[in-house]
């Protein structure tokens, strides 16, 4: 956005900076998120 020049200014201003690596679920805690929100999720929203 910021190359195609499309990027709000004002509302990125806001966004939080973030100093740290970025970590990436592996396959095995996706799947296991996955199941956890499956089974849980309704009790949680509603």
């Amino acid at each position: 956005m910021m190359t195609d020049g499309t990027l709000d200014s004002a509302a990125a201003a806001t966004l939080p900076i973030i100093d740290g690596p970025v970590t990436v679920p592996s396959p095995e805690e996706t799947e296991k998120a996955t199941a956890y929100l499956a089974e849980h999720w309704a009790g949680a929203v509603g």
